[in-house]
């Protein structure tokens, strides 16, 4: 924890790399292994399927899940960012399905994002007093 001098001349306190910062916001990196156990799915996620439309839906599903699996995060990205685990995803569970072309609207990942909270029985109320608790202490420290 070194301060430093930013682009602006202002002193910051910089307490982890951007290695760091990439490994905790970037989108994770999986390899053949890590598809395979982050993108399988229990009994209980697999009857959620049919609720999902289209097939695009259920991948992308199962794609967010299984990065919040992961890192206990939600993303918003490009699907060529995401090809690799997408082709898995599609070849694995859905074979004979085209891959998506375009990524799912808004209130369709909002949905996503909702099951995943449900199966993995997270409650909003106590996430957002996680969040808060976490700020709490980092505002406390830094005084």
């Amino acid at each position: 924890m070194t301060p430093q001098n930013d682009k602006g001349g202002s002193k910051r306190l910089h307490i982890i790399g951007a290695n760091e910062i990439a490994a905790i916001y970037d989108l994770p990196r999986f390899s053949t292994e890590d598809q395979a156990h982050f993108f399988s799915l229990s009994a209980h996620e697999r009857a959620v399927l049919p609720e999902l439309r289209t097939y695009t839906s259920r991948i992308l599903f199962i794609l967010q899940r299984g990065y919040f699996k992961a890192v206990r995060q939600f993303f918003v990205f490009k699907l060529d960012e995401v090809v690799q685990d997408i082709t898995w995803i599609q070849q694995t569970h859905f074979p004979g399905s085209k891959l998506p072309e375009k990524p799912v609207a808004k209130g369709t990942r909002l949905k996503h994002q909702s099951l995943i909270l449900q199966l993995r029985d997270y409650h909003l109320e106590s996430v957002v007093q996680n969040l808060v608790r976490g700020e709490f202490i980092i505002s406390e420290a830094l005084n």
